[in-house]
């Protein structure tokens, strides 16, 4: 989604789903890179946000957050719990 152009930016070329190729076999390798650089453009934001926090326990407690910080994400593959 969207399934109409945005920002006069049109959507993958033969696929109808938009910008993004669900229902496609390239679906895959296409979907994780892209929520790797969201996870990444995140993340530098962050780090520089908490740059901006004066020194000091609060500042560290959050650089260390950070450190392990990542998307959380829907294994589609993973068995559901009972």
């Amino acid at each position: 989604m969207p399934f109409e152009t945005w920002d006069g930016v049109e959507g993958a070329n033969g696929i109808s789903d938009g910008y993004c190729p669900h229902r496609h076999h390239l679906f895959p390798t296409w979907h994780r890179p892209y929520l790797a650089l969201v996870e990444e453009t995140v993340h530098l934001n962050a780090r520089e946000a908490i740059s901006e926090f004066p020194d000091g326990d609060l500042k560290n407690r959050y650089n260390s957050a950070l450190s392990t910080w990542r998307l959380p994400y829907w294994d589609w593959a993973a068995v559901p719990p009972a």
